[in-house]
């Protein structure tokens, strides 16, 4: 890729993943049923009555019991969000503070083997087990176009399930399974 071929693309997700009502980088990304993203934030402004209609297609959305909170978050997009401002030194959203441990450091790692953000005191466990040697995991401030587009190749994987990945939607739950 040629020189400064990361910066630009960035700056092009950076466009991707930016909500269409605050025109800001998505906080808290939150699914509708038609599959557009936006600001947990930014939704409940614009709920009415128990429902959301979509600011691009104008789908209706209808909320859950706990209001936007509810709604499937995107992952992919919250992933995106924390390399982004990992790799730029922006302020760490809540999805960015590291979830494997209690420590409330924010990742700074990414193991491709694992699908998993690290922070530091994680990431040195992780080094030390020896059944996990040879994973390749990447600084998040010196991610490559090469970690992007490996990372973002890779399906999520779902919460409730060890190991099993996002591959279809479910209708019924309006979540990825």
């Amino acid at each position: 890729m040629a020189e400064g071929g990361f910066e630009s693309i960035i700056n092009d997700i950076e466009k991707e993943i930016e909500c269409g009502i605050c025109l800001m980088q998505i906080k808290s990304a939150k699914l509708l049923n038609c599959l557009h993203t936006f600001c947990e934030n930014c939704l409940d402004r614009i709920t009415k009555r128990g429902f959301i209609s979509c600011p691009y297609c104008h789908a209706i959305t209808e909320l859950p019991e706990e209001g936007v909170k509810g709604l499937s978050p995107n992952f992919f997009f919250n992933r995106i969000a924390d390399i982004i401002n990992t790799k730029t030194g922006s302020k760490p959203t809540e999805e960015s503070i590291c979830g494997n441990c209690d420590c409330g450091q924010t990742v700074q790692f990414y193991c491709d083997d694992c699908k998993h953000f690290l922070c530091g005191s994680c990431t040195d466990c992780h080094n030390k087990m020896k059944f996990l040697s040879g994973h390749h995991i990447v600084d998040l401030t010196k991610f490559s176009s090469k970690d992007f587009q490996i990372f973002i190749g890779k399906p999520g994987e779902c919460k409730k399930h060890i190991k099993a990945e996002l591959t279809l939607f479910c209708e019924d739950c309006k979540q990825c399974i």
